[in-house]
């Protein structure tokens, strides 16, 4: 991971990625709360994004709202994989898909077995157009 890290009382935690298509889209937006913020990978490359929460809690589902570069409609994840832990432990690990680009993106919810929750690793395997991104992810 990039030395990326940055810390929002909202969600109360701390976002990383591998890499940031530009300092006007860091990690810390997939965290704050905030649908027109987006955290974007560089054009054409896989990449993750780590979230840790400061107190862990738990929780049964991630809910996910897409990328898409608002200024410019050209990147948006299509592929992915997320991965919850408690501690360094691997509670669940998911494969899912957003079907389509869309430029007014809309939620997608992810269940799993409720577990206690640190940190979730959501990695981009692959985009739509220029490259892959997020604009919110959520514990529930």
């Amino acid at each position: 991971m990039v030395g990326l890290s940055f810390l929002y009382g909202r969600s109360h935690a701390t976002a990383k990625a591998s890499a940031i298509h530009s300092e006007l889209h860091p990690p810390s937006y997939a965290v704050d709360g905030v649908a027109e913020t987006e955290w974007l990978l560089p054009n054409g490359i896989q990449g993750s994004l780590e979230v840790s929460y400061w107190r862990p809690r738990r929780a049964s589902a991630v809910r996910l709202r897409n990328a898409h570069n608002r200024h410019y409609n050209d990147r948006a994840t299509r592929a992915f994989k997320l991965e919850i832990y408690d501690g360094n432990e691997l509670r669940a690990s998911l494969e899912g898909e957003f079907q389509a680009f869309d430029s007014d993106p809309k939620w997608l919810t992810l269940s799993f077995p409720q577990a206690r929750v640190s940190k979730v690793r959501f990695s981009v395997l692959s985009h739509f157009h220029a490259g892959g991104g997020l604009s919110e992810l959520e514990l529930r």
